[in-house]
């Protein structure tokens, strides 16, 4: 068989195995463009997201009568290239959610675990104080934690973590329910496994394809909420910029410059969609229940 035919069969295998996983391939495209502007933002763009330059302020598109080719997207209140701070509001999204995962994420997983094995007091305890923290809206315990420490990034990560661990937590335990009347856990026990060990080895592997779904599934709430927080000025303060702010920002000029909230907005509603519909993709892979063969 010659290098060309080879190379057909494997570029034609590679489309039969993505028809047969069904992925979502325009998400994945927009979250891996996101993420390289994110990372490499320095490199990517020339121009400073924090600086101001009062003459070039109020600039269009480039395609519109008054626009630079300088500045693709325009140029806000202050003159700051609008695509550069766009770029940078990816970096500041991403790392809220992805540290909101990390910090939560692993919280809830873990006392879902503990809950849902070790029942009792101790159970009922963590599951408690989760329902009661399912009860506050995230949005007004987030707005208390701004009010009282003041708006930050680590506020935000913390208020934010603070309320997914319960969610989390909820479901993990109900998994874990599932898992411990199965026959592997009863046998671990006859074998004298510690508490410890069947909760490592056994159940965790276990809950960990749910706890993978979940976080998938919150991510894009996650982003959501952040940029809700800077819109409304106790998310990220100023100068790092942040989607909602931008779009606060361009509120008052929504007649006259448009772009200015128009194109962070846009940014933050095809993050939300590619985080949401790779979640569903996620979800019917993992779920066993949802597997469509």
């Amino acid at each position: 068989m010659t290098t060309i035919a080879v190379a057909k069969e494997k570029r034609v295998n590679i489309i039969t195995r993505i028809r047969l996983e069904k992925l979502p391939l325009v998400a994945i495209v927009i979250l891996v463009f996101m993420l390289i502007t994110a990372i490499f933002s320095d490199v990517i763009t020339p121009h400073s997201p924090y600086e101001p330059n009062l003459p070039n302020r109020l600039r269009p598109p480039s395609w519109q009568p008054g626009g630079s080719q300088e500045h693709f997207l325009g140029t806000d209140t202050l003159g700051r290239d609008l695509l550069t701070r766009i770029f940078y509001g990816a970096r500041v999204s991403l790392t809220v959610a992805v540290a909101v995962m990390a910090f939560g994420g692993m919280l809830g997983l873990t006392l879902g675990v503990i809950a849902g094995y070790t029942g009792g007091i101790t159970g009922g305890v963590i599951m408690r104080t989760a329902d009661s923290f399912m009860a506050i809206p995230s949005m007004l315990l987030a707005l208390v934690f701004a009010i009282t420490l003041g708006p930050s990034m680590q506020t935000i990560i913390l208020a934010l973590s603070v309320n997914i661990w319960a969610r989390i937590a909820r479901v993990v335990y109900g998994e874990v329910l599932s898992v411990t009347t199965r026959d592997f856990i009863l046998q671990a026990k006859v074998a004298g496994c510690s508490t410890r060990r069947i909760m490592a080895l056994h159940i965790f592997p276990n809950v960990f394809n749910t706890f993978m779904v979940v976080i998938s599934l919150q991510l894009g709430e996650v982003v959501l909420s952040e940029a809700s927080l800077s819109f409304l000025e106790a998310g990220i303060p100023p100068p790092t910029p942040s989607w909602g702010q931008m779009v606060s920002e361009g509120r008052g000029y929504i007649t006259s410059a448009w772009w200015i909230a128009f194109f962070p907005g846009l940014a933050l509603a095809l993050c939300v969609f590619a985080l949401n519909r790779f979640g569903d993709w996620l979800r019917d892979r993992l779920d066993p229940r949802l597997r469509q063969l």
